[in-house]
């Protein structure tokens, strides 16, 4: 197969309760598009307003999250003693680093210019979208380097990358076409060729 690089963002906790669910294997396109306008909507003027969309899709995402967790436990195949508490708080909290940090610095590197008041913004944004998921404050950075540091600290703690991490990264990576809805086969091929190296 072909090497993921994302697999190493794709925890191995933490990836568990979207391969317990099948929320992504065999979705991911349709995931892609409901992430996609959750963020849109999120930055919209006024996207977290209590009547905005943005803050109705983060709520939601809450109960969801707060289904699948319950929906886990419940159930005989879910291992607390090696896993831990699925979508835990520690969890929820690397995301929302993922979702705004690691995508400013990804930009960063393709040579996008950002001011420090867009990254403030943009982190910020992140912030109270952390504090609707319900995420403990202490989880909840508030600068790029505790951003950063959060990220280190739960790798350490993490299992390495497995197979189900590598299946989900490769079911992100191939759902690219769909998600552009390419119809043509040889453009889509392409595309996921693209996508490797600038996710590395």
């Amino acid at each position: 197969g072909i090497h993921c690089p994302m697999a190493r963002a794709t925890a191995a906790t933490a990836n568990k309760p979207l391969a317990f669910t099948g929320a992504l294997l065999g979705q991911t396109a349709h995931r892609y598009a409901q992430t996609t306008r959750f963020v849109i909507d999120t930055f919209m003027p006024g996207g977290l307003a209590r009547d905005a969309d943005g803050f109705k899709i983060a709520v939601l995402v809450r109960i969801r999250h707060a289904r699948v967790r319950r929906q886990l436990l419940q159930s005989d195949a879910w291992d607390t003693d090696a896993l831990g508490i699925p979508v835990n708080q520690a969890h929820l909290a690397v995301n929302t680093v993922f979702l705004s940090f690691y995508v400013l610095r990804g930009l960063q590197r393709l040579g996008v210019r950002f001011r420090r008041s867009e990254v403030e913004g943009v982190l910020l944004t992140w912030r109270y979208v952390g504090h609707l998921f319900g995420i403990n404050p202490e989880f909840v950075y508030t600068s790029p380097e505790e951003a950063e540091r959060l990220v280190q600290v739960a790798f350490s703690v993490e299992f390495d990358p497995d197979e189900t991490s590598k299946a989900l990264c490769l079911a992100m990576m191939e759902a690219g076409p769909a998600y552009m809805n390419l119809g043509n086969a040889r453009l889509g091929r392409h595309f996921v060729r693209m996508l490797y190296p600038i996710s590395r």
